[in-house]
């Protein structure tokens, strides 16, 4: 709990890191530095290098930004008596999430999380004790004693005391376990960066651990790209049916000139009819007289053609304007899939750049280290390789993927081990 006007954080300047010695005695060149970056959100501000709170509340990091939020206080369990929580902001709960109620929140601090219960957390989420056959997903960091049967889903890192006891465990940052007898036991675990295990494996149940991929990010691309392909069936069904229409509503204008030359064709022939009555009346030669009404005749039939033309033009164009304006929801429909579709482009394009440069970002050689034994049975996957292990091993271990050159043949991704 912070006051309004108190320090949250001071950035201090950058220093120039310096060469050192490993405990082999061996020279390393001290990494280069750079300034660090502050940003602030909600509830705080950012002044002379120093983040002050503008109200009271509780003081978090998510997404990189300082904020502080409205406080919700739970005193004992979510459960019927309080109900689901939707709180934008930070949620402390002194008991338990009961068994199917739902907590939805920028940040919680929780005791536990029981059988049943979904958790959505846009921040960071602490659990002093564990999780239980939950559903959590986390768009910062997460710390539990322990995680039993769950499917936890974690932008940022993961620390556990504890066990992760078959549970499917999704890892967008680095997943390390603290305890000296902490294990992985059963379940399936993949993290896009560095994982740090005490023990791995159980020989009664099976443990698949990947390293080196983005599995949220990776999550995103797979339901984007499916989304994508339903847009893709609802574009082309659409554009199946309003093909036809759109090839008669292009005629339009076609027929409308149409329309506008017989109009023209008609007025003519009325007046040339009308002069061709009016000159009948002055002649007496029947034999002109005769010539005369052969002319008005043919006239007459041209005119009631060019009517009749007209009629069918006129009749085709009420028809098609009709179904352009029956059908102008379709095709707007049709535009707003398109817009749609774009759009989902663009941020797929966007989800791939960010898996790009996450595998730019991981450490090439570490992977995955085990201080205490590994057991057989446990499935190993990295960035392009798999390996199995089928003897029990003891650490402190570093599993890393390399390329093995063969003699006569292609050269081979392998996962390696050697100890600490």
């Amino acid at each position: 709990m912070v006051n309004k006007d108190d320090l949250l954080a001071r950035k201090f300047p950058r220093v120039e890191s310096k060469d050192g010695i490993d405990i082999r005695g061996r020279k390393f060149k001290g990494p280069p530095t750079k300034n660090a970056t502050v940003k602030v959100g909600q509830g705080a501000t950012l002044a002379d290098d120093k983040v002050f709170a503008t109200c009271s509340g509780g003081a978090v990091l998510i997404s990189g930004k300082i904020k502080v939020l409205n406080i919700r206080q739970i005193s004992g369990d979510v459960n019927l008596s309080v109900g689901n929580i939707n709180f934008n902001g930070l949620v402390k709960v002194t008991g338990t999430i009961a068994p199917g109620f739902k907590v939805t929140a920028e940040s919680l601090v929780v005791d536990m999380v029981d059988k049943g219960a979904v958790v959505k957390v846009s921040g960071d989420m602490v659990v002093a004790k564990g999780i239980i056959n939950a559903r959590v997903e986390v768009g910062g960091t997460l710390s539990a004693d322990y995680i039993l049967a769950s499917r936890v889903i974690v932008t940022g890192d993961i620390l556990v005391k504890n066990t992760i006891h078959t549970s499917e465990v999704l890892c967008g940052g680095r997943l390390g376990m603290t305890k000296s007898d902490a294990a992985i036991r059963g379940g399936t675990i993949i993290c896009a960066n560095v994982l740090y295990f005490v023990n791995l494996g159980h020989e009664e149940k099976k443990s698949s651990v990947s390293c080196g991929n983005d599995p949220i990010h990776e999550m995103e691309l797979r339901r984007l790209l499916a989304e994508q392909g339903g847009l893709d069936t609802k574009i082309e069904a659409l554009e199946n049916e309003l093909s036809p229409i759109k090839k008669n509503l292009d005629k339009i204008p076609k027929y409308k000139c149409a329309l506008e030359e017989v109009g023209t064709a008609l007025d003519n022939l009325h007046i040339h009819i009308k002069k061709l009555v009016k000159a009948k009346e002055t002649l007496s030669d029947q034999e002109k007289l005769e010539k005369v009404d052969i002319a008005i005749y043919q006239q007459e039939k041209l005119y009631h053609e060019a009517a009749d033309r007209r009629d069918k033009l006129t009749r085709t164009i009420g028809v098609l304007t009709k179904q352009a304006k029956l059908s102008a929801e379709s095709f707007e429909q049709l535009e707003e899939l398109q817009k749609q579709h774009l759009a989902l482009a663009e941020e797929i394009e966007h989800i791939r750049e960010i898996i790009r440069e996450s595998r730019a970002a991981v450490d090439a050689t570490i992977k995955l280290i085990v201080r205490g034994h590994v057991s057989p049975g446990t499935d190993l996957a990295a960035r392009f390789s798999k390996r199995q292990i089928h003897e029990s091993l003891r650490g402190p271990l570093q599993f890393y993927e390399t390329i093995k050159t063969r003699l006569g043949s292609k050269d081979e991704i392998m996962i390696e081990v050697r100890s600490l």
